[in-house]
C-alpha cells in the first residue's frame, strides 16, 4: 500500500508551482509540509544579496530548505554561523562530508573569491553535489574521497537509498547498512602537501558520521598552522571525547550550537541533544572578526 501511495503521489502533476504559491501565502507547520515534497529546481535565498539554487529529489534537507528557508528549521544557527564565517575568508573553505552541497554552494554564493573544496565519497551523492554546483555555475572543487587519518582505501557502510545520511567509515554507526564497498580515503595533510595550489584553509565543515576524530587526526599540521574555524558534528559522548583529544592543545574556543537558540559556550565538546548535532570550534580572533557574538544563546548568560 505504501509503495502504491508513493507512486500515486509522484504522479501528481504541477506540485512545485502549487507549493511555490502555497508557501508565499501560508505558513505551514512542519508536520504538514514534511509530506509536501517534489522533484525540481528551487531557489534558496540566504540574505538580500545572496542566493543559490538546488535540485530537489524529495529528500528531507531540500524539503526543509524549500519550506522554511536558509534560516528556518534545518541547521538554522549552524548555517547562520557558516554565513558569517564564510564572509571573513580570504583563502580556502573545506566541506568534509559535503553530501549534496548545501554548505559548499552557500559558501560559493556568499564569497565567490574563496577557494572551496568539497569531499564526498559516495558516488551517487557526489553526482548530485556536482549537479548542484553546475546548476549555480560555481567553481567548487569536488573530491570524490572520504577524509580520514590515512591515505589509501577503506570500506564504507551504506544503504541502497538514493540519498541518505548514514553512510560511514565506522561500521558500528550503521549496523543496518545494506551495502558496503571500498572508497578512496585521504589524510588532509597529505592532500594539501600534494596540492600546492590550495591557499590557507580558514574554515571547515566536518560531518562524517562519527568518523570526525580520525579526520582531525589526519589534519594536525593544518590545524596547528592555520587554526581554521570548524563546524563539527558531534553525535555522542564517544565522538565528543575523541574529537576533544585531537584539539586539546589548540587555542580553540568551543560552542555548542542550539539550532533554535544559538551558540552556547562550553568547556569541552559535547552532544547538544535532540536535533542539535553541531559544535563550533574557533579562535577568539575568528569569533570576533565574524561577529559571532550576535548568535550567542542569551539563555546561557
Amino acid at each position: 500500500m505504501k509503495r502504491f501511495l508513493r507512486k500515486a503521489y509522484a504522479a501528481i502533476p504541477f506540485k512545485q508551482p502549487v507549493f511555490e504559491l502555497l508557501r508565499k501565502h501560508v505558513d505551514l507547520p512542519m508536520c504538514i509540509y514534511q509530506h509536501l515534497h517534489f522533484r525540481g529546481v528551487f531557489k534558496v535565498r540566504i540574505d538580500e544579496q545572496s542566493s543559490f539554487r538546488l535540485h530537489s529529489y524529495g529528500d528531507i534537507v531540500e524539503n526543509e530548505l524549500f519550506w522554511s528557508g536558509f534560516n528556518g528549521v534545518w541547521e538554522a544557527k549552524s548555517l547562520q554561523a557558516w554565513r558569517m564565517l564564510v564572509g571573513t575568508v580570504k583563502g580556502s573553505i573545506l566541506d568534509v562530508g559535503a553530501n549534496t552541497g548545501v554548505y559548499s554552494i552557500a559558501a560559493a554564493a556568499l564569497n565567490p573569491s574563496a577557494q572551496i573544496i568539497a569531499f564526498e565519497p559516495v558516488t551517487r551523492i557526489a553526482d548530485r553535489l556536482e549537479a548542484n554546483a553546475e546548476l549555480n555555475g560555481r567553481a567548487i572543487r569536488i573530491v570524490r574521497a572520504a577524509v580520514s587519518d590515512r591515505t589509501g582505501i577503506a570500506t564504507i557502510y551504506d544503504s541502497t537509498e538514493a540519498n541518505n545520511y548514514t553512510a560511514s567509515l565506522e561500521p558500528a554507526y550503521n549496523p543496518a547498512a545494506t551495502q558496503q564497498y571500498d572508497v578512496p580515503i585521504l589524510r588532509l595533510d597529505d592532500f594539501l602537501a600534494k596540492n600546492g595550489d590550495i591557499s590557507t584553509v580558514e574554515l571547515i565543515k566536518l560531518d562524517i558520521e562519527t568518523h570526525e576524530a580520525a579526520a582531525l587526526a589526519g589534519m594536525q599540521q593544518l590545524l596547528r598552522r592555520n587554526l581554521p574555524a570548524i563546524i563539527v558534528e558531534i553525535l555522542d559522548e564517544a565522538v565528543a571525547n575523541a574529537v576533544q583529544q585531537q584539539i586539546e592543545k589548540l587555542n580553540f574556543r568551543i560552542f555548542g550550537i542550539d539550532e533554535t537558540h544559538g551558540l552556547r559556550p562550553l568547556q569541552q565538546l559535547q552532544p547538544m541533544g535532540d536535533q542539535n548535532w553541531n559544535n563550533l570550534l574557533c579562535t577568539a580572533e575568528r569569533f570576533c572578526s565574524a561577529g559571532l557574538a550576535r548568535l550567542l544563546d542569551v539563555r546561557a548568560h
